[in-house]
């Protein structure tokens, strides 16, 4: 734990870092960022013209073992499956191994490579980890870990309560603002593992 600590201290650095460079950076010249911003705002304009949606989410529009092709926001994301298939593995590796949730790790590789808008990435993000949990979760209990039932259900009222209020929350947040409001979080959880907070 004596290395673990200062070592996921500098991994939390290194993504917010990543994170608020991105956002502060002032060339518009990168592409990928500017379709994920675009495809985030279409997507904030629609839903606040009361439209609903799931008409304007995520559609499917290839699938093959070479390219992932997706819309969203009516802008067009690409990508090899092969990465979220390799780097989700190795996030439920690493975070299992070690405790720890594995939603640092995979909304930075999200939203830095993969550039997927925040909102595809939340609910996304959010059903992996939930599924990594639980298999983590049952693996723990067959090797015999005693879980702490008080503490547990303390943490479950808490987290049924702030995931009702996060994506109504996030509806009036933008793009921008959400990957600030990460950011931020990042940057205030990294001196924890250190001893500075």
């Amino acid at each position: 734990m004596r290395l673990f600590k200062p070592v996921f201290a500098l991994l939390v650095f290194f993504i917010a870092a990543q994170i608020a460079w991105r956002l502060l950076r002032k060339s518009t010249a990168d592409d990928e960022v500017s379709n994920t911003l675009r495809a985030a705002d279409t997507f904030m304009r629609y839903v606040k013209s009361g439209g609903e949606a799931c008409d304007i989410g995520v559609t499917h529009q290839h699938l093959s073992w070479s390219r992932v092709v997706i819309e969203f926001g009516k802008e067009v994301f690409v990508f090899h499956p092969m990465l979220p298939f390799f780097t989700g593995m190795g996030i439920a590796l690493l975070s299992s191994a070690l405790g720890v949730g594995g939603g640092f790790l995979l909304v930075p590789f999200m939203s830095v490579v993969l550039r997927l808008p925040m909102y595809v990435i939340a609910g996304t993000s959010a059903l992996a980890i939930t599924l990594h949990s639980i298999t983590s979760i049952a693996n723990y209990i067959r090797l015999g870990v005693q879980l702490d039932y008080a503490l547990l259900g303390l943490l479950i009222v808490g987290v049924v309560i702030g995931s009702v209020i996060g994506p109504m929350l996030s509806r009036h947040i933008s793009e921008r603002g959400l990957r600030a409001v990460f950011s931020a979080v990042q940057f205030l959880i990294g001196p924890r593992y250190i001893g500075l907070l």
